[in-house]
């Protein structure tokens, strides 16, 4: 009769948890989506008066499970009861190791994501052997009969949309990779599901990634791809920290190689020789000319979350330095270069552009950082960080100097 009052009781859980779980916001700033950690007698919330159930989730540094969590608790809380949460950070060992501790605990129930769908049957035995229902969230459980309830969505017909999606995107077929990881069922269902929607459409699975434990090595096999084959047409991932790798591995190859190798192709210009120092001339003069103007006649604040110290008549100040410096530099080498009148002001307006398109970079850049909760993207140069960090507003400028010369000169 115990047991039939507390699976009722899950139940009722499992359906807040099903109608809240999903919700995933992430939009704002760092500080906006940062997930609070919470000291470890709030988080087990185990204190004296109700019931105490159990919750172990797959990663709890995962939005996702951290809500989920969140809609458990909320539930549980609102019926006097107590929740203690276990954070197996993506180790399946770990997973079964901490559901052990709950037992000990005398939990009364464990709401269950496992890390992976076959090593956490032990765990599960040992549940059942103490008597002790589960209630399997999100992702299923290769035994499902040692579970006594499942709540999660169709993950097969949500890679079926993505594959006919893709479809839709590419009629023609193409290349596509493939990011999956066979220990987690519910990415097992949606890249299924994804599969059969491109059967038979002209879509060439050209490589697989398996993605492992938190998915870090996943960004580095991409890039890996990226280097072999430029001509991928799709990647299907599935879970949002494979698809969140697959990103920063994007990011690296193309907003660093790609856009800074404009440099290279400004070279290749007539007059690319004198021309390529326009990239280095329109942003380190653009920084340093609204530097000098903001210190001595900043008032308004051109982007206060993303670069406090910027200001609107800096950034006016560091186009117009940009332009003169480029007009300066192109009359002490007109002869060389075999400039026009006409063509220095051509320069000098493309140095414009190219000055304020510096500034996008910059900011691009600190809002990539701020993101990622860092101030500079490394540290190889006391008080200035890394290599990128001198190069963050160039790889922006380069492609821009290209374009503009190449059809304006």
């Amino acid at each position: 009769m115990k047991k039939r009052w507390i699976l009722c009781t899950v139940a009722v859980l499992c359906i807040a948890a099903a109608l809240l779980g999903c919700g995933k916001k992430n939009v704002g700033t760092p500080e906006d989506n940062a997930v609070v950690e919470e000291d470890d007698k709030k988080n087990d919330n185990t204190g004296e008066g109700g019931r105490l159930f159990g919750f172990s989730g797959i990663d709890m540094s995962n939005p996702f499970y951290d809500t989920l969590k969140n809609s458990v608790q909320t539930a549980l809380e609102a019926q006097g009861d107590r929740l203690m949460v276990r954070d197996p950070a993506s180790d399946a060992d770990l997973q079964n190791e901490q559901i052990r501790e709950l037992i000990n605990e005398g939990v009364q129930a464990v709401f269950l994501c496992p890390v992976d769908w076959e090593k956490i049957t032990p765990a599960l035995e040992a549940l059942k052997e103490a008597d002790i229902p589960v209630i399997n969230l999100d992702t299923e459980v290769k035994e499902t009969s040692l579970v006594s309830a499942f709540v999660g969505s169709d993950n097969e017909n949500a890679g079926y949309v993505c594959g006919q999606d893709l479809q839709v995107q590419k009629p023609d077929g193409g290349k596509i990779v493939i990011v999956e990881s066979p220990g987690v069922n519910s990415v097992n269902e949606r890249i299924t599901g994804f599969e059969e929607a491109i059967t038979n459409s002209g879509f060439e699975v050209v490589k697989r990634i398996e993605a492992l434990g938190d998915s870090s090595n996943v960004k580095d096999e991409m890039t890996q791809v990226l280097s072999e084959n430029s001509e991928i047409d799709a990647v299907m991932c599935g879970s949002d920290p494979m698809a969140e790798q697959v990103m920063a591995a994007f990011f690296g190859f193309f907003y660093v190689a790609v856009m800074l190798s404009y440099v290279y192709q400004i070279r290749t210009l007539e007059r690319g020789l004198y021309l390529a120092f326009l990239v280095f001339l329109c942003s380190w003069g653009c920084d340093t000319c609204a530097y000098c103007v903001g210190m001595l006649i900043g008032k308004h604040k051109m982007s206060p979350k993303l670069s406090p110290k910027k200001s609107v008549e800096g950034a006016v100040g560091g186009v117009a330095g940009a332009a003169l410096l480029t007009a300066l530099y192109c009359f002490i080498f007109r002869s060389p270069m075999h400039l026009e009148r006409g063509e220095i002001v051509i320069l000098a307006v493309i140095a414009a552009i190219a000055g304020l398109i510096s500034m996008v970079g910059d900011l691009t850049a600190s809002a990539i950082k701020r993101n990622y909760d860092i101030k500079d993207y490394g540290k190889l140069i006391p008080g200035h960080g890394g290599i990128l960090d001198r190069f963050d507003s160039m790889i922006i400028t380069a492609p821009i100097i290209y374009f503009l010369a190449l059809h304006m000169l």
